[in-house]
């Protein structure tokens, strides 16, 4: 059975695991989109958000990872489509160090 070293991926068909290298270090940031309103839920979906239920005592919410050169653009798509209002949500930055850390947040 064929690994990981010998897929490609995306429209130029690089290797699966240069690609994965390449991505692991970089930085992204968790929003956590608290108060969203409920029948905003499709779009959030649809954008890539997972349902979290707040198991761990940090509440319940939408959240989704992105990289770090798109928090803003997605900070923007928020308050244009899903609070429709400007809005101060709350972000976790997360590095390589605390992404494959033990004590890394799920």
């Amino acid at each position: 059975m064929p690994g990981v070293a010998s897929h490609s991926v995306g429209a130029e068909r690089k290797p699966a695991l240069a690609t994965l290298l390449s991505h692991a270090g970089q930085t992204t940031v968790r929003i956590l989109a608290v108060n969203s309103p409920y029948d905003r839920k499709d779009l959030l979906k649809a954008r890539g958000y997972r349902w979290y239920n707040g198991q761990d005592g940090r509440g319940r919410c939408w959240r989704r990872d992105v990289a770090e050169r798109d928090f803003e653009a997605e900070i923007s798509f928020l308050q244009a489509h899903v609070s429709l209002r400007p809005v101060d949500l709350p972000t976790q930055r997360i590095t390589a160090r605390e992404r494959y850390s033990m004590k890394a947040p799920s």
